[in-house]
């Protein structure tokens, strides 16, 4: 849908001149161009700052947000354990690296554990033969089990950043004549990092059947209510795959939408 070239969603201003490209579903979790749309300077650092950084942080979203692009950085990670067949665990970080196989998770250990043992990748060690005794070599057979524990998403304060996602969506989807209605001033106010007094939230945690269909569980799943002159309700989903939203009321109706990123399964329906 058209949209006025000055016009700035979350703010509701007309007139900029300085609109910046922002990242709906920010990159560091997995988003592309698909989810861009035009905003504000102002508002693109603030949130950017203060908004998606709490996505960004979050160890699950920034999980499949490093599958997504199959990242081999070491310096883009997750601090985490390993346990080894032989019952041993290390602390390292955890990342995921591109290979002919595809995406595979890969682990990098601390050099000095705290038991005092030290230990190097075999990646970064040309002739092991030339080691001190002392030093352990890490390879990837040496592994038992990967992964590492991520806070339930709703202890981790993400509801200004899932509103945040909820207005960009709509906007793409609908435009700047749906979304410029004083109706969704409830939700730019929530941008500030509080959420506005008339919207309430419910992190789902066991499926829900909402207008006919099934919201299953997920640990990224949240339902918002507001009421405000009229009913507004909103289930957001943010999987590792892509979006999945359902609203109603505020003046129109919009059917569950998906986005999703290539060569990747989509999130269970």
């Amino acid at each position: 849908m058209a949209n006025d070239m000055t016009y700035c969603p979350y703010c509701n201003a007309i007139g900029s001149v300085d609109l910046t490209d922002e990242h709906v579903i920010p990159k560091s979790i997995g988003g592309d161009s698909r989810t861009l749309i035009r905003v504000c300077r102002s508002c693109n650092n603030t949130i950017g700052r203060e908004i998606d950084a709490l996505l960004s942080s979050d160890g699950w979203m920034r999980m499949n947000g490093l599958f997504a692009r199959g990242i081999a950085s070491r310096h883009d990670r997750l601090e985490t354990t390993t346990s080894l067949k032989d019952g041993r665990i290390l602390e390292g970080y955890f990342y995921f690296v591109q290979t002919d196989k595809g995406v595979l998770p890969a682990f990098e250990p601390k050099k000095h554990q705290s038991d005092g043992t030290v230990w190097l990748s075999e990646e970064v060690v040309a002739d092991p033969t030339s080691l001190q005794p002392r030093i352990n070599i890490f390879r990837r057979d040496m592994v038992a089990y990967w992964g590492f524990y991520c806070p339930p998403a709703r202890l981790s304060g993400l509801e200004p950043a899932m509103v945040k996602v909820l207005l960009g969506m709509i906007y793409l989807d609908q435009g700047q004549r749906v979304v410029s209605s004083a109706s969704f001033d409830v939700l730019r106010s929530s941008l500030a990092g509080t959420l506005h007094p008339n919207l309430t939230y419910t992190w789902l945690d066991k499926p829900m059947v909402w207008d006919g269909s099934t919201i299953k569980n997920h640990e990224h799943a949240v339902y918002f209510e507001c009421v405000d002159r009229k009913l507004f309700r909103a289930g957001v989903a943010l999987f590792g795959t892509g979006i999945t939203l359902q609203i109603r009321d505020f003046g129109c109706f919009l059917p569950k939408r998906c986005v999703r990123w290539p060569g990747r399964p989509g999130p269970q329906q």
